[in-house]
């Protein structure tokens, strides 16, 4: 098993804009993936993690802070709530498997089993458990 903490707000993957040189992705997804990555690289080392050519299970922690707008006893009662708003699940899910490709798994479509939870909490940070499951490579 390999966890994975990364802090601040987690950043939902951005849509791939069209400019002058082409298709490209904001750079505010790939300063997050370049986070991710640099989280999961250490994580690797000190908890001795190689690569996984396998499938994987991935559970993922979203927490983060209730809006400022809101009242200090709004704030208090949202903590540990479940978030509906957007940004949507899968696109945390995406900026977070695309930061860890190559570092924890070959490629993100190695995800066979994926669970994430988005709540409030008093810091924005993200959890990343992965778990190497039981599979029979290709002959």
């Amino acid at each position: 098993m390999l966890v994975i903490e990364l802090p601040g707000p987690c950043v939902p993957k951005g849509r791939p804009r069209l400019g002058r040189g082409g298709v490209y992705t904001p750079e505010k997804t790939r300063a997050y993936e370049r986070l991710v990555r640099d989280h999961a690289a250490l994580a690797c080392h000190q908890q001795d993690w190689q690569v996984t050519r396998g499938p994987v299970s991935m559970t993922l922690y979203v927490t983060l802070e209730p809006p400022q707008s809101w009242s200090k006893k709004k704030r208090q009662e949202a903590m540990g709530r479940y978030i509906i708003t957007k940004p949507d699940l899968d696109n945390y899910e995406k900026a977070v498997c695309d930061g860890m490709e190559g570092i924890v798994f070959l490629n993100d479509s190695q995800v066979a089993d994926c669970r994430t939870r988005k709540v409030y909490g008093p810091e924005a940070k993200t959890v990343v458990i992965i778990e190497e499951l039981p599979w029979l490579p290709s002959a």
